[in-house]
């Protein structure tokens, strides 16, 4: 993320907690641009270039907001001012690239173990399941209904008497239909 000598602006100096302040829209923003990521399946390239179309565009918005009498030359020369600070930003991150890679592939690398491990954990429960069913093949044998508990786990219940024709339910606990 940018640092505070990064920023296109001249934070208030008074306030010490701009650079928590900006962490929060940082990831808050990343957040949303990962969710989107996620749930359309666009390419990273696409949506990075996206979000510096968008960014573009909001300074553009800003700037003829903030301007009293704003003018193609103003806007052209805010672009320029605009440009040079992402300029910065980039060198910024150019800088931080050996970490980042390192903290990237430190992370993948994490991934992938808990990856395994709950891919073992899976093959345990597939044993488990595998003796679970062989239980309800036995339970229905009998005769015996076989429900699945909310935990997981099975239970076993007595057959539930079958309606007569006529639409009349005899079991207890039903109500009687005439």
């Amino acid at each position: 993320m940018a640092g505070r000598d990064d920023l296109p602006f001249e934070p208030d100096l008074e306030t010490d907690d701009i650079d928590d302040e900006l962490d929060v829209h940082y990831r808050a923003l990343r957040s949303i641009a990962l969710d989107y990521i996620e749930e359309h399946a666009v390419p990273e390239d696409v949506v990075s270039a996206l979000l510096v179309d968008v960014a573009i565009e909001l300074r553009k918005v800003g700037y003829v907001l903030e301007t009293e009498k704003p003018s193609v030359t103003g806007l052209k020369l805010e672009l320029d001012r605009w440009r040079a600070d992402f300029d910065g930003v980039v060198r910024s991150h150019k800088k931080e690239a050996e970490s980042f890679l390192e903290e990237m592939r430190d992370a993948m690398a994490d991934a992938d173990s808990l990856e395994r491990a709950a891919a073992e954990r899976d093959d345990d429960t597939d044993a488990d399941d595998e003796e679970a069913l062989a239980a309800e093949r036995e339970a229905e044998a009998a005769g015996q209904a076989v429900s699945r508990g909310g935990s997981g786990t099975d239970t076993v219940a007595e057959p539930e008497p079958a309606a007569p024709r006529n639409g009349i339910r005899s079991h207890p606990g039903s109500k009687t239909e005439h």
